[in-house]
């Protein structure tokens, strides 16, 4: 009897002096996730409520304007931590035609974090330099890109040239046109000269017959 109540007495000294070694430490929780996107890549950190050791999966999740969810790109990372409550990450996403924000969810963890914290999100996020809606920049009035400049030349080139070889024929059409013009001003001249020269004859004639 004595030595239950001395037992009964060491375990409530314990609990008093310890209270965490009455019994298991509560799981750590993720407290957030913080995210970002540069070009097709997500990053961010992932904080730990406590010291944690083992591993969380992450995946990417698109949404679309008017749609009421949000779907997994498939884009995913395993983030490890040793006995930390901050870690980094790095994920690449799979853009989306018509995605207008992403953000980045817990798809597990090993061991199982605590409470439902498996189920947080991080904020949501644009990937401007990487939406596929980037290629159709024409079609929305943007400014040429090289590319899109130099065609413009090279189909502006043929119809420069077409149009000097045009100016070349107009003026060989306005020399000839000239000689024309110069022929036609220049008949009466020489009718002239012909009809003094057959007058010069017959005032001869007549001379030489006085």
């Amino acid at each position: 009897m004595k030595n239950l109540l001395r037992n009964l007495l060491a375990v409530l000294v314990l609990t008093i002096l310890y209270p965490g070694a009455a019994g298991a430490a509560a799981p750590a929780e993720i407290k957030s996730i913080t995210a970002s996107c540069s070009g097709s890549t997500a990053s961010g950190t992932v904080t730990m409520s406590a010291p944690y050791t083992g591993s969380i999966s992450l995946v990417v999740a698109s949404h679309k304007p008017g749609e009421g969810h949000w779907t997994q790109t498939g884009g995913t990372s395993s983030v490890s931590f040793s006995n930390s409550t901050a870690q980094s990450f790095s994920i690449p996403v799979a853009l989306v035609s018509g995605a207008n924000s992403y953000r980045v969810e817990v798809a597990g963890s090993n061991p199982p974090v605590g409470g439902a914290s498996e189920n947080t999100k991080s904020n949501s996020f644009p990937c401007p330099s990487g939406q596929p809606a980037a290629a159709e920049a024409g079609a929305a009035g943007e400014e040429p890109g090289p590319d899109n400049v130099a065609g413009a030349f090279v189909e502006a080139q043929p119809s420069a040239e077409a149009g000097a070889e045009g100016g070349d024929e107009g003026a060989e059409g306005d020399e000839v046109a000239g000689e024309g013009a110069a022929g036609i001003l220049g008949a009466p001249e020489e009718e002239e000269s012909m009809v003094a020269g057959a007058l010069e004859q017959m005032a001869e004639a007549g001379r030489g017959e006085a």
